[in-house]
Protein backbone atom coordinates (compact mmCIF):
# COMPACT_ATOMS: atom_id res chain seq x y z
CA UNK A 1 0.00 0.00 0.00
CA UNK A 2 1.69 3.40 -0.77
CA UNK A 3 1.18 6.90 0.00
CA UNK A 4 -0.95 9.49 -1.73
CA UNK A 5 0.13 10.24 -5.15
CA UNK A 6 -0.23 12.68 -7.58
CA UNK A 7 1.68 12.00 -10.33
CA UNK A 8 4.79 10.42 -10.02
CA UNK A 9 5.13 11.75 -6.33
CA UNK A 10 4.08 10.00 -3.43
CA UNK A 11 3.75 11.52 -0.05
CA UNK A 12 5.54 9.02 2.14
CA UNK A 13 9.09 10.66 0.40
CA UNK A 14 9.92 13.62 2.58
CA UNK A 15 13.02 14.95 2.61
CA UNK A 16 14.40 18.59 2.35
CA UNK A 17 15.45 19.35 -1.05
CA UNK A 18 17.25 22.72 -1.90
CA UNK A 19 16.18 24.67 1.10
CA UNK A 20 12.78 23.42 0.84
CA UNK A 21 10.61 20.96 3.42
CA UNK A 22 9.32 18.98 0.58
CA UNK A 23 6.27 16.29 0.95
CA UNK A 24 6.40 14.19 -2.07
CA UNK A 25 9.38 13.53 -4.20
CA UNK A 26 10.10 12.04 -7.40
CA UNK A 27 12.14 8.65 -7.58
CA UNK A 28 14.42 10.95 -9.38
CA UNK A 29 14.53 13.70 -6.99
CA UNK A 30 15.25 10.59 -4.16
CA UNK A 31 18.20 9.50 -6.64
CA UNK A 32 19.77 13.24 -6.49
CA UNK A 33 19.35 13.35 -2.52
CA UNK A 34 21.13 10.10 -2.09
CA UNK A 35 23.99 11.17 -4.63
CA UNK A 36 24.29 14.15 -2.36
CA UNK A 37 27.90 14.15 -0.31
CA UNK A 38 26.35 17.53 1.30
CA UNK A 39 22.92 16.05 2.61
CA UNK A 40 22.43 15.78 6.26
CA UNK A 41 20.10 14.05 8.42
CA UNK A 42 17.07 16.51 9.28
CA UNK A 43 15.09 16.54 12.66
CA UNK A 44 13.04 19.15 13.87
CA UNK A 45 16.01 20.86 15.57
CA UNK A 46 18.17 21.18 12.29
CA UNK A 47 15.24 21.85 9.95
CA UNK A 48 15.14 25.68 10.04
CA UNK A 49 19.13 25.29 9.45
CA UNK A 50 18.73 23.07 6.33
CA UNK A 51 16.18 25.44 5.25
CA UNK A 52 17.84 28.65 5.52
CA UNK A 53 21.08 27.75 4.18
CA UNK A 54 19.41 26.02 1.24
CA UNK A 55 20.15 22.01 2.22
CA UNK A 56 19.56 19.25 1.01
CA UNK A 57 18.62 15.91 3.47
CA UNK A 58 16.61 13.07 4.65
CA UNK A 59 14.15 13.87 7.44
CA UNK A 60 13.92 11.40 10.49
CA UNK A 61 10.75 10.32 11.73
CA UNK A 62 9.81 13.66 13.89
CA UNK A 63 10.77 15.64 11.31
CA UNK A 64 8.13 13.97 8.74
CA UNK A 65 5.93 14.38 11.44
CA UNK A 66 6.38 17.81 11.72
CA UNK A 67 6.10 18.67 7.36
CA UNK A 68 2.97 15.80 7.35
CA UNK A 69 1.17 18.04 10.29
CA UNK A 70 2.39 21.33 7.94
CA UNK A 71 1.06 20.03 4.56
CA UNK A 72 -2.01 18.70 6.40
CA UNK A 73 -1.27 15.05 7.05
CA UNK A 74 -3.22 13.75 9.56
CA UNK A 75 -2.04 10.35 10.14
CA UNK A 76 1.16 9.22 10.06
CA UNK A 77 2.68 5.81 9.87
CA UNK A 78 6.24 4.53 9.71
CA UNK A 79 8.95 1.23 9.83
CA UNK A 80 10.69 0.09 12.27
CA UNK A 81 12.22 2.83 14.13
CA UNK A 82 15.93 2.51 14.98
CA UNK A 83 15.85 -0.36 12.81
CA UNK A 84 19.25 1.27 10.65
CA UNK A 85 21.37 3.03 14.12
CA UNK A 86 24.54 0.61 14.42
CA UNK A 87 24.41 -2.24 16.78
CA UNK A 88 20.41 -2.11 18.23
CA UNK A 89 19.88 -5.26 16.25
CA UNK A 90 22.31 -6.97 18.85
CA UNK A 91 20.04 -4.76 21.78
CA UNK A 92 16.71 -5.92 20.78
CA UNK A 93 17.31 -9.26 19.52
CA UNK A 94 15.33 -12.21 21.22
CA UNK A 95 15.87 -15.08 22.54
Amino acid sequence: MGGLREGQRDSSRVAVFGGELRVGLSLDECALLAGRTDAVKVSPWSLASAMVSSGFGGTTVAATIVAAARSGIRVVSTGALAGFIQGTARMFRRT
